[in-house]
């Protein structure tokens, strides 16, 4: 079960990429396959941009952390590797693993 925390950090993000404009949607639990596990899992939030005439398509994905164990953040990880792996060439993807406490702001920059 989600910790309080965990699952605040994703309705601040989630507001934060809604509050970006009427070309994002946002997508909570977003179903991903994860073939080491041979099993479904599931990214936190990702958040959808659509194309539009002066910029392209974008996925942000997040994952949030519950507890610092090396065998989550590598589950983590691979699961934010296999959306980049599925989605097509033309949309760009940014990805970030951060701990529930931590600023996505901060911690996830794009610079």
């Amino acid at each position: 079960m989600p910790s309080r925390e965990h699952q605040q950090k994703i309705e601040e993000i989630d507001r934060e990429i809604k509050s970006r404009g009427m070309n994002w949607k946002t997508k909570k639990n977003y179903p991903v396959w994860l073939h080491k596990e041979n099993n479904w899992g599931q990214i936190d939030l990702v958040g959808f941009k659509k194309e539009d005439s002066f910029s392209p398509a974008v996925i942000d994905a997040y994952e949030i952390e519950e507890r610092n164990s090396s065998g989550q953040i590598s589950r983590n990880l691979e699961k934010l590797a296999q959306l980049r792996k599925i989605t097509p060439l033309n949309i760009k993807v940014f990805t970030c693993q951060l701990k529930a406490n931590q600023d996505h702001k901060t911690v996830c920059s794009r610079k």
